[in-house]
This record gives structure tokens, sequence and C-alpha cells, in this order.
């Protein structure tokens, strides 16, 4: 949450998240307080001259934001306010205020995360999927959890999966207690997890409905159709290089699509176009298929980038644009009705690949990302500063984690809730007020 109150020149404005402006009673004094609210621990006040008032700007953030971290990510959001103008710094430690951010944390002992999803019917559950020994070798587990800001998180049930690793989910939208994992193996496991799929439901009787053979290689992501009035259908890509539907609800292969010449890292169903998804994948194309269309042609293909992409997500109020990140350590924002022209907005800032992204189900401009460089990141790519380049559209960078971070996820019934998990066997739930 981005808070700027500016007393000045008779005038009160309040701003949410720089968008509008109010006018209250007047007042003769520049005062301008900016809070960044994470996990709130540390107060930093700077205060310097501006025309002929002052202002005043607050930034809250949590323990591990170091004051190098605020200059290159916070002030770039108020540059034309900070321009030409002293500043005094000031560092203050209020632990007491962290109680007002959220920040659970959840081992998965003994295996590694990849992939992990809230549940589309219950705001407090959360499905992870993980492996051992970071994949390579070893059984997969599908852990069931249960969190609540002020009990954590609770594990309800760990179902294992002897067979090798898991390394993706998600969950049925028919039936809020089914759930469909990827394996390492090439198979697809589904499993039920009991009638209503919440907290209060029989999870301690879930337990593997059945496994169907996919592909000849490791099932590297898996959705369920986002669009509610088609027939319910899932996706599967793999690192066989293909891209298979399945009937949603008696989980028979419908069509196999070809057309990438190297595997395929992830798949992604338009929340807003029936029957259309994208792909993306090593061999640096994102493609758009329809499910009506020959399946060996894609309806579009999108050179993105001369290296591996690893993730693409589409906007969920836009279906014209895409994000994609990529081995390189951008993030590439395309609208598909002029992919000629280049990407719209290319984000730069993580120091190693971006193994995720994800638009948020409650923002047009808000995107969420995880990279190997350990952190978790968040976005405005329609930020128009465009002076700071990159750090301008940078909301806020977290580390979670002390390892890759694999899997993210916004909960669409609670805003401002993400979860990530990573090879460091932890998962992270967190509020970010943006």
């Amino acid at each position: 949450m981005l808070f700027i109150i500016n007393i000045y020149s008779g005038f009160f404005f309040f701003c949410y998240m720089l968008h509008f402006f109010v006018v209250f009673s007047p007042y003769y004094l520049t005062f301008t307080v900016i809070i960044n609210h994470q996990n709130i621990g540390l107060i930093f006040i700077i205060l310097f001259p501006y025309f002929h008032g002052l202002t005043l700007v607050i930034f809250f953030c949590d323990h591990s934001s170091s004051p190098k971290f605020l200059i290159n990510s916070c002030l770039p959001m108020v540059s034309n306010v900070l321009i030409n103008s002293s500043i005094l710094l000031l560092l203050v430690n209020n632990t007491n205020l962290t109680a007002r951010a959220m920040r659970l944390t959840f081992e998965t002992l003994g295996f590694h995360g990849y992939g992990l999803k809230f549940s589309p019917f219950s705001p407090n559950l959360l499905a992870c999927a993980a492996s051992q020994n970071y994949g390579l070798v070893g059984q997969g587990c599908l852990f069931i959890l249960d969190h609540d800001p002020d009990k954590g998180i609770r594990c309800l049930r760990k179902l294992d999966w002897s067979k090798d690793g898991l390394f993706d989910l998600t969950w049925s939208e028919a039936d809020a207690g089914t759930i469909w994992t990827a394996g390492a193996d090439g198979t697809i496991q589904i499993w039920d997890i009991g009638s209503g799929g919440n907290s209060e439901g029989p999870v301690k009787d879930a337990k593997l409905a059945s496994v169907v053979p996919a592909h000849q290689s490791v099932i590297s992501s898996i959705q369920w159709s986002q669009v509610r009035s088609d027939q319910p259908t899932v996706l599967t890509s793999s690192w066989d290089s293909t891209i298979k539907l399945w009937d949603g609800l008696t989980a028979h292969h419908l069509t196999t699509f070809n057309g990438h010449q190297a595997l395929v890292y992830e798949i992604a169903w338009s929340p807003l176009l029936s029957s259309t998804f994208a792909s993306c994948s090593r061999d640096g194309t994102i493609r758009v298929w329809d499910k009506s269309t020959p399946p060996d042609q894609a309806s579009l293909v999108i050179q993105a980038s001369q290296s591996e992409i690893l993730s693409c997500d589409w906007c969920k109020y836009d279906s014209n644009i895409i994000v994609a990140g990529c081995s390189d350590k951008s993030i590439k924002i395309w609208d598909l009705r002029s992919i000629d022209n280049g990407p719209l907005t290319v984000l730069m800032g993580h120091d190693r690949a971006v193994k995720k992204v994800r638009f948020s189900p409650h923002s047009a401009s808000i995107i969420a990302s995880v990279s190997y460089d350990f952190t978790t990141r968040l976005w405005n790519y329609l930020n128009s500063d465009q002076s700071f380049s990159s750090k301008s559209k940078l909301i806020i960078t977290r580390q979670n984690h002390s390892e890759f971070v694999y899997g993210l996820d916004f909960n669409i019934h609670l805003p401002y809730v993400l979860a990530d998990c990573g090879w460091d066997r932890y998962i992270c739930i967190f509020a970010n007020q943006i």
C-alpha cells in the first residue's frame, strides 16, 4: 500500500498509489508521508525543503530492507518530489509495528518446493508440489496446507508419490476436493482430498484417486481451464516438447499440440478468451494456441527472446497482454496486437534467471516474479515514469528464501496475499499492500 499525504499551499492532498487526488481543508505546510507497507519493522524518515514548505517522507519496510534498497526501489516512485532536494535520513527501529503485516513460513522437510497454488474455493487453503533431492531423484510429495495470520501455516495432509518428483499442480475448478499434479515420470496424479476441499472437510481421508500416463518425459506444468462456461479441460506441458489437452472430468486425452522445437516450460490458459492458451519454451518463443484449430499450428508465434523463456502468464483484465519470464534475467510484457513493435515493456532487476511470473488477479498492472537470485519482486509495469526505467516500475523486493525460488501464486480471495516456495524447503505466505 502506498500512501502520500501532502499539505501544501492551502490544500491537503491524499493519493492512493499515485493515481488520484482528493482536496481537503486548507493548511500552509508541505507535509508528505509515503508508506511502503511490507513487514513493518524499520521506519525511514526523510526531511527536506520543498518550495516554501517542508516535506516529510516516511518509509515503513521490513527488517531485511536496507537503505540502499529503499533508495533504489522506493524513492524513484516519488522522484518528481525528491529532485533537487536536500535529504536528511533518520533510521528508527520499531519492532512493535511488525504485527501489521503478514509473513508466515512452513518447512517442507526433506522436499524442495517446485509449484504451489491457492485454492480457487477456499481463501485459506494452499497446496504445494515438492520433490526430494532437488527433483533429480527420489519421490514427490503434495502438501495440503491451511494458513491463518494468527496461527500460522498448518499441514492438513502430506501425500506421497513414490515413483518420482512432483513439479506442479492445479486445483480442479469443478470440484473443490480434487487436485491434479504433474509428475517428473510423465504421469498425472489425481488426488481426492475430500468433499468441500476446505480445512473443515475430511482432508485426513485424502487419497490418490487415479494415475494417468501422459508424457514421455517430465511434466513441467499443469493448469485447469480458466473460463468456467467452457467444458472443463486441463493442459499439460512437457520436456518432450508437446502440450496435451485432457478432459477435466474423465481425464481422457483429447489433443496433442506440437510446434515447439524444444522442451515446453509452461502453459497458461487465457482467463478471458475461451479455448485460448499460451505456451513458452526453451526455443525462445511464446506461442498462442486455440484448441479448436489444428494442433500442429499455433495461432501466433512470438520470438520473444534469444534465451529460454521459463514462464508466461496472461493479464487478467486485458486479453491481449502476456508477460514472460526469461533466463536472461528479463521480464517482457507483450501486446499481441503489436508484436512487430517488440515488447511493450522490459523489466530488468533480477540478478539471475526469472523462474516464474504472475499477473495479479486484483490489478491490471501488477506483476509478481520469482528468480534464481532468491528474491520475489512486485512490479507495476504501467508506471508512466520513464526517468528511472525498470527501477521506477519495481514496487518491492523480498528475499524470503536462501535458494532458488520456484513457485509463485496470488491468492484470488485475499488482495495483496501471495505465496512462494523454493529449493531451501520453505513455503512463505506474505501480504504486501501495494
